[in-house]
């Protein structure tokens, strides 16, 4: 669900106003019973889907149908049977995910066939390119592998309702971009769920969505046209567009998440806190706690836990296993590979190395935050560099003294457009500074300073009069 596009709230106004006006006068004939609320929810949920994406929500929906029904056999099974069904139904989930995301990627680069030949199969006229990757295809598939998981090994093997499992997996604030829930968190909110609204969920809840469309509105795509990925000479470029997207994919994706957040909070549902201001983190490991929470506790009990965690000879190989399979998940490219190498490595050498070493030294805080972050945002150079011949190239101008010359630093900003980018670098360093001030009271989290009604009001105003004049896609749609 593209929260930054009208025609989001365009649906969600005009579905939700015409199931509540259908509950209202259902009601008054004593023809709407509490059960029917989840009814209520399955249609609006998947009416938002259905306008958003098209294509996903059918490939969703015939997902949808196999995992409840591979779970609900699965509850009724013992021994090997359980097992199995568990197994075959992962194994098809994992399939076409790798089906519809990874297919161009293996046809192109694993098996060497050119990418015109590639593209569309004349047999039965499927395209195979990266634009035709369902959106949210990565998230909803992760959630129902975690949901089959945690059938499998749950004690209470109370049968599982339909109309549940469909809220669980396709609840609209979450289903696209995250959070990844889990069956403990989200499906008894389900089971339960009541149109009740009231006063301090509404009001909370539309704190935060102001605070993440103004995130993703005013912060991430105002700082995205200076973030100039063709450039490949420039040091200087280079480096401020690595900066700058460091910015723009943090307050996209948070922003994100914190809309998701506050639109379920408006509905009485709990969604988790996906991101905690990462970055303040002092190590490359607070790093990954903080930022992409659900994706990361993912791979933690889902994979790694599995391979034997950090109890086995071969923890650092699982450590860097998780990451280069992390990689894959954001998307099929060598770059998105280097990335997931890039961090595993990173986390390596800080469980073995600087861990150890930092005991002896005792370095300060502010050290390990600059490091970590400086650390964080060159990662994000192989992150957005899909092509590998100009990533190897704007790797080689950041170790070409001539790339750092005096003329190509006059070509970093044109005059014109120094003040305004000033301005919003500025803005995006105070509000992590603000974060930062949250994080060293304690509070419950990083965003609390931003939730009180002066501060959001003030946001308010901001995002009605300097929202960016094209509004561009969360960077996460394409996962």
């Amino acid at each position: 669900m593209n929260f930054a596009d009208f025609s989001f709230w365009w649906t969600l106004i005009v579905s939700g106003t015409v199931l509540l006006l259908v509950r209202r006068v259902a009601q008054s004939f004593n023809l709407w019973a509490n059960r029917f609320d989840r009814v209520g929810l399955m249609v609006l949920s998947l009416t938002i889907f259905y306008v958003a994406s098209q294509q996903s929500f059918f490939i969703f929906a015939i997902e949808l149908v196999f995992n409840y029904a591979a779970v609900y056999l699965m509850q009724r099974s013992i021994g090997w049977k359980r097992t199995a069904i568990a197994g075959v139904t992962i194994a098809v989930d994992l399939v076409i995910l790798i089906y519809f995301k990874y297919l161009d990627f293996i046809v192109r680069e694993i098996l060497g066939i050119a990418a015109a030949q590639a593209t569309i199969d004349p047999a039965n006229n499927l395209s195979f390119g990266l634009s035709n990757i369902p959106p949210g295809i990565s998230f909803y598939t992760f959630q129902m592998v975690a949901f089959v998981v945690d059938s499998f090994r749950a004690s209470d093997d109370k049968i599982l309702r339909f109309v549940d499992y469909i809220n669980f997996t396709s609840f609209f604030p979450q289903v696209v971009a995250g959070p990844i829930e889990r069956r403990a968190d989200l499906l008894p909110q389900m089971q339960s769920f009541r149109f009740q609204f009231s006063g301090s969920n509404f009001s909370q809840g539309m704190r935060w969505v102001i605070l993440g469309l103004f995130m993703k509105l005013v912060l991430s795509d105002n700082l995205s046209p200076y973030v100039q990925v063709l450039e490949a000479k420039n040091a200087w470029i280079i480096w401020l567009s690595v900066y700058l997207f460091s910015f723009q994919i943090y307050f996209d994706f948070a922003g994100y998440s914190l809309i998701a957040l506050g639109l379920a909070q408006i509905l009485g549902v709990q969604l988790t806190l996906n991101f905690q201001t990462p970055y303040v983190s002092t190590n490359i490991q607070e790093f990954w706690r903080r930022w992409h929470i659900s994706l990361s506790t993912w791979f933690r009990d889902y994979v790694y836990f599995p391979l034997g965690g950090s109890r086995v000879p071969w923890a650092a190989a699982n450590l860097f296993t998780v990451f280069l399979i992390s990689g894959l998940w954001h998307g099929a490219g060598w770059n998105f590979l280097f990335w997931g190498a890039y961090h595993g490595g990173l986390l390596v050498l800080h469980r073995y190395v600087a861990q150890p070493f930092s005991r002896v030294l005792r370095l300060s805080n502010f050290f390990g935050w600059m490091i970590t972050f400086n650390l964080v945002t060159f990662g994000w150079l192989f992150f957005m560099e899909s092509d590998i011949a100009r990533m190897a190239a704007k790797l080689q101008a950041l170790l070409t003294p001539a790339a750092y010359s005096l003329s190509n630093l006059k070509d970093l900003v044109a005059p014109v457009q120094r003040l305004s980018l000033g301005v919003i670098v500025g803005a995006a360093i105070a509000f992590l500074f603000v974060e930062h001030i949250a994080t060293l009271r304690k509070l419950p989290h990083g965003y609390q300073l931003f939730l009180s009604s002066p501060v959001v009001r003030f946001l308010l105003a901001l995002l009605i009069l300097v929202s960016a004049k094209a509004s561009s896609k969360f960077i996460y749609f394409s996962f």
